[in-house]
């Protein structure tokens, strides 16, 4: 796979959904998916193993920058 493919699978997928970001990339949609997570209850390191990262720093990074109520109502 060349290196941009991924990246102009992405783009296509949110224009056919009549959707844009300001980052449109594989990276956006991996931390969408990983705050939908967090959200519905999982821990940084399901999170982690879900999105296929090593390290759990970036699934407490996207804990951050949800509302405390998000989460909690969400766990409840």
């Amino acid at each position: 796979m060349q290196p941009d493919t991924m990246l102009k699978c992405v783009r296509i997928a949110l224009r056919l959904a009549d959707l844009s970001a300001a980052d449109e990339s594989p990276r956006s949609l991996r931390n969408t998916f990983g705050r939908r997570q967090i959200i519905a209850g999982k821990t940084k390191e399901q999170v982690s193993s879900l999105t296929g990262l090593s390290s759990h720093r970036t699934a407490a990074r996207l804990r951050l920058t949800l509302e405390p109520i998000e989460v909690s109502e969400e766990q409840a």
